[in-house]
C-alpha cells in the first residue's frame, strides 16, 4: 500500500506585524494564526513559526486582515490589535470596514489571516493510495481531495474522488464522486446548517 498526502502551505503576507509579550519581549515579522490558545508569529530570522502562550501576548499590531471566530461561534473580519484594558485579561479590537468590535481576548479561539484574492484563501489537501493484489492480479488506486473556501458567514467545501479498481483478466471501472457543500457558520449558537449544492457520481468500465 502506497499513500501520499498532500497540503497546501499558507502563502506569505506581511512582514512587520508586532508583538509585545508581558515580560516586555518584542516580536516582529508574519501573524500565522492562533489556535487553541497559541498564537503563532514567523520572524524573518526564523526558519519555523513561534508559538506563544495567547495569554501571555500584552499587544498585537497588523495591518493585514484577519477572520475572528468567537467562542459564541460568531465571525468578524477586519484588522486586528490587543490592547490592555487595566484588567488581568486584555481586549482585542476587530476593525471592519463598517465598526470596531472589542472581545475579551479569551473570546478569540482562532485567528487566520484573510488572502486579497479568492485563489489565496483557498485550502486544501490531496490524498492518493494504490494497492496491489499479486495473488489475484488485482490493483486499486485511489485519489481524493478537499478544498475550503471560509467567509465570514459561510463556508464552501468541495469533496472530489477517484477510485480505479481493475484486473489484467477481468473489468476495469473507474468511480468518480464529487460534492459541493455550503454551511452557515453565521449563527451564535447550535449547530450550523449545512446544504448540498452539487452532488455527482458515476461509473465507467
Amino acid at each position: 500500500m502506497v499513500l501520499v498526502s498532500l497540503a497546501w502551505p499558507a502563502l506569505a503576507k506581511r512582514k512587520d506585524d508586532a508583538v509585545v509579550m508581558k515580560n516586555g519581549d518584542r516580536i516582529t515579522g508574519e501573524i500565522r494564526r492562533l489556535q487553541t490558545g497559541v498564537l503563532y508569529i514567523k520572524p524573518g530570522y526564523a526558519l519555523e513559526p513561534i508559538a506563544l502562550n495567547w495569554s501571555q501576548v500584552e499587544r498585537v499590531e497588523s495591518q493585514d486582515t484577519y477572520l475572528v471566530v468567537l467562542t459564541n461561534g460568531k465571525r468578524y473580519t477586519g484588522t486586528i490589535q490587543k490592547v490592555l484594558t487595566g484588567q488581568p485579561a486584555g481586549e482585542v479590537a476587530i476593525k471592519g470596514e463598517r465598526e470596531v468590535i472589542r472581545v475579551p481576548e479569551a473570546a478569540a479561539v482562532s485567528i487566520g489571516p484573510v488572502e486579497p484574492s479568492f485563489w489565496k484563501q483557498l485550502k486544501g489537501a490531496v490524498d492518493y493510495g494504490l494497492s496491489y493484489q499479486q495473488g489475484g492480479d488485482h490493483t486499486q488506486s485511489t485519489l481524493s481531495g478537499s478544498v475550503d473556501y471560509a467567509q465570514e458567514h459561510y463556508l464552501l467545501h468541495l469533496d472530489g474522488s477517484t477510485v480505479f479498481s481493475g484486473q489484467s483478466r477481468g473489468t476495469n471501472t473507474t468511480r468518480y464522486t464529487l460534492i459541493l457543500t455550503t454551511t452557515d457558520i453565521s449563527p451564535a449558537t447550535g449547530t450550523p446548517p449545512q446544504w448540498p449544492i452539487f452532488c455527482a457520481a458515476a461509473n465507467r468500465i
